[in-house]
Formats: structure tokens, C-alpha cells, sequence
């Protein structure tokens, strides 16, 4: 009811609602009963000789749905099996430790093989869900593995989008980033927390963004760095709807740049004055009667050549209105995809404090003074919490 009733409220451009499916064939039958009665006409379905995904400004006030998918043939006729292979948790293997050392005879290697081959078969089939016709018909994003791509002889489908596990995609970015890209410009790639991740911490979003990921999925329900980095990339359009990616990840001339190369002539020097603070807010576990000893912490995220912090020094018992009249100059080589946050710690003996912080893509700030409003740890903004900077873009 919720996705409704508000899917279009700040935006009119399509949503795409994710299922993570581990229902019976009847519970399955249940959902696809009231999605089709609740969503009705929102439900986006491609027309049968449609061959290219439609753009966003085509699929307004439209639902996508995403998931597994039956084959057409079977589609056809009735419920069966699919590969939940992307959804895979990214464990490591432990079948190299069968053996203590290493060596032995050939009848236990033998047995070490078959052994590992009844595993891989049981793991397959765990693999393996039952999925309801119904709701493969309405599901018309189909979630695939990049083996499903990499293996396949025919073209796969452009209604689909590509899983890949953040290990994955991390070994990609480090190994062929190109080939990340080439595949970033033809197919929707979605990226997800390693299954490993079993407190729902995060990975660092920068990387899969510079790269071309279209959606990179977070724990939403774990604030921190990689939460208030997401918060800032989509206050580029008002904080909500899409984000375009810049033109040169999109041509083949410039997969240089997201490793820092960059031969456009674009370098930008990013000139930031912390000037003062306002109704800087305590730490949530202070005493009564503590007085905050506030500093700025400032950092430019990017391609790996344009990483970079500066730090005010710190001012003693002034949260009020504290003064810092400090400024730090960045070379940014890369200003499409840098980031800069902003974080107000408290200084402790013990263990600095989180108080608040304001992130920005730097092709949307503003030059000029600009106060720059702060958010808790969990997205919501202070009241009347703020900083007050002077800031300069001018080419390198």
C-alpha cells in the first residue's frame, strides 16, 4: 500500500520494486494477487516486440518489478525451477582444507573429489527455488548472475539486471575495469553487500558509482559513512529521482579517468574556508553540563587521485558559535565524481564524537559563502545546526 499510495510523490520517474523471494509456490500466488490488485496499471509490462529497455522519462509513474523470472517457454505453461545463484552469500571456499596436507593416496583423493562433487551438486540445488507463474509475469526485470551473461552463447535479454556481489565487482574494479564499464554501458548492473556483512555493515558506494553501477544497494538500516555518502549523491536533483552519470562513462574514450588519468583539461581547484559553526549540537551520550570541543573534518571522495582530508584545529568549549577561520585548497582532476563531506566531531580523551555532518557532489556546490545545513548519523537534519564556509571552483 505504501509503495502506492507514495512511489510518485517526489518523483514521477519509474520505481523499481526488488524481490527477495523465499515464499511457497501458494504465498508466491498470494503476492502476485495483491501486487496486480493494488498497484493495478502501475505495473509497467514491455509490449511483446519491444526490444530495448524504454528510458525513465517513458516509464513515468510506472513500477518495475525485479526478480526471478521464468523462461518464456515455461512461462507458458507452468511453475518451475530457477537459479538463485545471485543472491548467493559471498562465503569463502573451504573445500581446499579436505585434506591436512595436502598429499595422500589416490584412492582418498579420489574420495575427496566425489565428496566434493555430492557438495557442489547440494549447493546447486540449494541454489535452486520453486517460482509461481504469476508472479514471473508480472516480474519484468529479470535478476541474472554475471556467470548467466559470461557463459551464455545468445544475447541475454536486455530486460534484465545483472547481480554481481561486492567482492566481485571489487575484484573487477581492481582487475578489468574496462570490462566493467563496456558491460555498465549495455546492461543494468546491480551491486549488493557481501554476505559476510553479518552485522549489516557497508562497503564504500564511490568505487561502483565511478564505474558505472546503476544500483548500488546499501544496509539502509546501518547509518555511517557509506549511508551519508549515498544521501549526498542524490541531493544533485533535489533528493529524489535519478541521477544522470557524466557523459564519459558513457564513451569509451575516457575509462582512464575513474583510475585518475585524465587527459580533458577538467582539473579543478576546490577552495573551501571553514569560517564558523552555529548551534553545534552535544553528542548523544554527553553529561549535563558538558561543552562540546568541536573541530571539521573535510574530505573529497572521487576517483583514487582525488582522495584527500583536511582537518580544523580544534576549538575548546564553544559549540555555540565556534570559529575556525581555516581553509584547504583540493585538486580535483576528476570534478564529475567527487564528493566532498563535511563532519563536526567532538574531540574527547577517550574517543572522538560523531556530531553531525553535510555531503555534496562538488559539481553542485555553489560558490560563494554558503552555510551548509548538518544531519544526524541517521539522515535527519538538526534544527538550525549549521556551518558557515567560503567556497571557490576554478580550473587547475
Amino acid at each position: 500500500m505504501a509503495v502506492n499510495n507514495y512511489a510518485f510523490e517526489s518523483s514521477a520517474y519509474p520505481v523499481t520494486l526488488s524481490l527477495e523471494n523465499h515464499c511457497s509456490i501458494e504465498q508466491q500466488e498470494v503476492m502476485a494477487q495483491m501486487m496486480n490488485s493494488i498497484l493495478g496499471d502501475k505495473i509497467w509490462h514491455p509490449q511483446a516486440d519491444m526490444i530495448h529497455i524504454p528510458s525513465p522519462e517513458e516509464l513515468k509513474n510506472k513500477i518495475i518489478i525485479k526478480g526471478k523470472k521464468l523462461s518464456k517457454a515455461v512461462e507458458e505453461a507452468n511453475d518451475d525451477d530457477v537459479s538463485d545463484e545471485d543472491e548467493a552469500a559471498e562465503v569463502p571456499n573451504n573445500n581446499e582444507g579436505d585434506t591436512a596436507d595436502g598429499e595422500g593416496n589416490s584412492n582418498n583423493n579420489n574420495n575427496n573429489s566425489q565428496t566434493q562433487e555430492r557438495r557442489k551438486s547440494q549447493v546447486s540445488e540449494s541454489k535452486k527455488i520453486k517460482l509461481d507463474r504469476q508472479l514471473s509475469l508480472i516480474t519484468t526485470m529479470k535478476s541474472v548472475g554475471l556467470k548467466t551473461v559470461e557463459n551464455n552463447p545468445e544475447p541475454v535479454s536486455n530486460f534484465t539486471v545483472i547481480s554481481i556481489g561486492e567482492s566481485k565487482t571489487e575484484k573487477m574494479i581492481n582487475s578489468s575495469p574496462n570490462n566493467l564499464n563496456t558491460i555498465t554501458h549495455h546492461r543494468l548492473i546491480r551491486t549488493y553487500p557481501s554476505g559476510t556483512r553479518t552485522d549489516s555493515s557497508n562497503y564504500n558506494p564511490v568505487p561502483f558509482w565511478n564505474h558505472g553501477c546503476q544500483i548500488v544497494a546499501l544496509n539502509y538500516q546501518t547509518p555511517g559513512e557509506a549511508m551519508q555518502l549515498n544521501h549526498g549523491r542524490f541531493l544533485d536533483n533535489g533528493n529524489s529521482g535519478y541521477v544522470l552519470k557524466p557523459e564519459f562513462l558513457l564513451s569509451d574514450e575516457h575509462f582512464g579517468l575513474v583510475t585518475g588519468a585524465n587527459n580533458r583539461n577538467v582539473c579543478k581547484n576546490l577552495k573551501i574556508t571553514i569560517i564558523s559553526g552555529f548551534q553545534i549540537p552535544k553528542p548523544n551520550d554527553s553529561t549535563k553540563g558538558e561543552v562540546i570541543d568541536p573541530f571539521v573534518k573535510v574530505e573529497l571522495y572521487g576517483v583514487a587521485a582525488d582522495a584527500n582530508e583536511f582537518k580544523t584545529k580544534v576549538i575548546e568549549n564553544n559549540g555555540f558559535n565556534p570559529r575556525w577561520y581555516e581553509t584547504c585548497v583540493f585538486q580535483v582532476t576528476v570534478p564529475e565524481l567527487a564528493m566532498v563531506r563535511f563532519t563536526v566531531i567532538d574531540q574527547d580523551r577517550a574517543m572522538d564524537d560523531f556530531i553531525g555532518y553535510y555531503c555534496l557532489p562538488v559539481m553542485s556546490i555553489q560558490e560563494g559563502f554558503r552555510h551548509f545545513p548538518l544531519f544526524d548519523q541517521y539522515g535527519a537534519p538538526f534544527k538550525q545546526s549549521l556551518i558557515f564556509t567560503h567556497v571557490t571552483l576554478t580550473d587547475a
